[in-house]
Order: C-alpha cells, then sequence, then structure tokens
C-alpha cells in the first residue's frame, strides 16, 4: 500500500471514529417524575422545562417543556444531548389574567432567588440512544403569590382607564439585596381588559416595588415592601395618601415604607 493511500485510509478511519463518537454522545432522554408541593401533595398542570446547553453547530436552541397530569406525575424527552449541564425547572401554573416577571429559563441572567433554582439532572452513562430517567417526587419551589395594583385608587379621580396607561406606567422590581429583576413599562398581559387593576405574580421573599406614572398633569411614584412567605393574594393601593399592602378581600392593611 502507498504512503498516500495508507494517509488516506487513516484519516477516514479518524473521521469515522469522531462521527462514530458524536453520534453516541448524543442521546435522547427521558425523564419521569411527580411534581409536589411541601407538603406531599401532587400540583397539577405545573409548567416542567427541561435546560440544556445549547450544542455547538445548533440553529435553534429550543427547550423541551410539558405539564404535570392531575395526579402531578409529569414526562418530559430531550432528543441530541450529551448529557451534560442538564437543569429540570418546575413551575406552577402562572393563573389566568396575571402576568409573571420571572419569563425566561433558565433564570441565571437573575439574582440567586431560591425560588427559582433548578433542579440538576444527572445522566447515567450507558451507552444507549434512549435514556430513562426517573426523579420521584419534585417539590415545584416555584409558587406565585398574586400581586394586584388599584390604578384608580393609586393615581386618583384623575387616572381615567384605558390602554394610554401603558406607556405612562413604569414599574421598578427588586429583591431583598436591591437587585433589580424587572424594570420598565408593563406588557398588556399584566393590566386587565379595562386597564382598572395591574395583575402580576411574584414568588416567596422580600420585594421592593417602585411604581411611577408621568404625564404633563400628573407625575407621581409610590414605594411597597412586600415580605411574601404565603400564597395569599397582595392588593396594592394609597390610604391617606400613604402606600399600603392589603390582602385581597381582607381588611388587614401592611403600610408601605
Amino acid at each position: 500500500m502507498s504512503k498516500v493511500r495508507f494517509r488516506y485510509v487513516i484519516w477516514v478511519l479518524i473521521i469515522l471514529m469522531a462521527f462514530a463518537g458524536s453520534v453516541a454522545q448524543n442521546k435522547t432522554v427521558s425523564i419521569s417524575g411527580r411534581a409536589i408541593d411541601e407538603c406531599g401533595n401532587p400540583i397539577p398542570n405545573a409548567q416542567v422545562s427541561l435546560y440544556y446547553p445549547p450544542c455547538r453547530d445548533c440553529i435553534d436552541h429550543i427547550i423541551p417543556t410539558s405539564e404535570s397530569l392531575s395526579d402531578g406525575v409529569f414526562f418530559i424527552d430531550a432528543e441530541n444531548m450529551s448529557g451534560d449541564g442538564l437543569k429540570l425547572y418546575l413551575r406552577e401554573k402562572i393563573p389566568t389574567g396575571f402576568w409573571s416577571p420571572f419569563e425566561h429559563i433558565p433564570y441565571e441572567n437573575l439574582p440567586s432567588i431560591p425560588e427559582l433554582s433548578g433542579v440538576t439532572v444527572d445522566i447515567p452513562q450507558k451507552e444507549q440512544s434512549v435514556i430513562h430517567v426517573g426523579l420521584g417526587d419534585v417539590v415545584v419551589k416555584t409558587r406565585f403569590s398574586k400581586v394586584v395594583v388599584d390604578l384608580p385608587n393609586l393615581l386618583g379621580d384623575q387616572y381615567v382607564p384605558n390602554k394610554e396607561v401603558m406607556s405612562l406606567l413604569k414599574i421598578t422590581l427588586k429583591d431583598e439585596n436591591s437587585k433589580i429583576i424587572y424594570q420598565g413599562g408593563l406588557p398588556k398581559a399584566a393590566f386587565d381588559s379595562t386597564y382598572t387593576f395591574v395583575n402580576f405574580v411574584l414568588v416567596k421573599g422580600k420585594w421592593k416595588i417602585e411604581i411611577s406614572f408621568a404625564r404633563k398633569t400628573m407625575d407621581m411614584k409610590y414605594c411597597f415592601n412586600l415580605n411574601i412567605n404565603d400564597l395569599e393574594c397582595r392588593k396594592l393601593s394609597l390610604k391617606n395618601n400613604k402606600p399600603i399592602e392589603d390582602f385581597c378581600g381582607s381588611t388587614t392593611i401592611k403600610r408601605g415604607h
């Protein structure tokens, strides 16, 4: 065999081995488990998302998602994976008519918030094209408390509910360390159909909320401190020109600072 032909054969073998190695590394992973709360009760309709790093030559990086069944059981599959850097994110369903500032998984661009953390998934090193991983019970950490802003109460008699408020109202949401989670205008999904209320959700923790409204005849700014340690709904409004936090449908008042 000539040297040229020998080198050609070697190069072909190297390419085939590299291709076979890449095929062997890319697997289809099937994950199952049961979404539960802290008391062990099943959570139906929980959103389950599996994050994995994008591959080198991928055009689109699609994060697989599914929902838990009525008994909390979930199944989720991901194809063409290397098995490294997998994280499972579980969150309860966002209530209808409410907006969430925590939209993009993974939440790595946000400050460290335990309620937004994912579960690391270890994939067994098996020479199989499809690998099944059973996680058993998985506690859903990302659960929501509703927050309702009463716009007519906050902005006064001059405010006429209409969609103009979307361009005039700004909100800044900070965690307990004053790190900004969200800042800017709100999407239409955050407003009710009459533009009377702003509806969004937060997770457990200490939050600072700044709400500002600016136009020629009105320039206002209000600050609220919320200590959310349960899943009760909060209503933000004014009393005697001071920001207050009230439980929705309750007479219990908590003053903002």
